[in-house]
């Protein structure tokens, strides 16, 4: 749920479903995003458990996230902010939710899960460096980190002291110096974009 819904939800926070299609629209959401904050971070439990399981992704239970920059907790909160929607969606095949899920809501769901899965697939790829082929890491790298002006430039060694972007990002931590690197020149020189 990108572009108008985007706005939508933070123009209209507590706008509901329009009919029982959209109910279950947003209430699916919800659901996978659980799924997918559930696959990294596990059920939160008892909460110093919970931490050291966050802490083991690359993940801070006390980062602030949420959809919007009015409605930002903690991370851990908010997962189990998911996790008890999640409950009042589904428990056991029956919905004891009184009020349907807001586009806000549903929103915010989905940011979440986000988060969760960029922070730790970038966790895991800064703990273990990137394999593959060197063409396939250009590709990538290039992709994410785009230069109009120089296509080409992760496979520069003059920028790394004898490295490209492709040799940094096959060790530990080499990804993040690519991303500071990429991040200081895109402010010098503004025709950069990131995907």
């Amino acid at each position: 749920m990108g572009g108008d819904a985007r706005k939508a939800a933070l123009c209209e926070p507590k706008r509901e479903p329009a009919d029982e299609v959209e109910r279950l629209g947003f209430e699916n959401v919800v659901l996978q995003s659980f799924r997918v904050v559930e696959a990294i971070a596990g059920e939160p439990g008892q909460e110093r458990r919970f931490r050291q399981h966050l802490r083991a992704w690359g993940l801070d239970y006390d980062d602030r996230v949420g959809f919007g920059i009015r409605h930002r907790q903690r991370l851990g909160e908010r997962i189990r902010w998911l996790q008890e929607a999640r409950d009042s969606a589904a428990a056991h095949g029956r919905r004891r939710r009184k009020t349907p899920f807001t586009l806000f809501e549903a929103m915010e769901a989905q940011q979440l899960a986000d988060t969760v899965l960029s922070s730790a697939v970038w966790s895991t790829a800064e703990s273990l460096g990137r394999t593959g082929h060197e063409s396939e890491l250009a590709f990538l790298l290039s992709n994410m980190y785009q230069d109009p002006s120089n296509p080409s430039w992760v496979t520069d060694r003059q920028l790394f002291r004898g490295k490209s972007a492709v040799d940094l990002v096959q060790a530990p931590k080499g990804l993040a110096k690519v991303a500071r690197h990429y991040d200081k020149r895109r402010r010098e020189r503004p025709v950069f974009s990131v995907h």
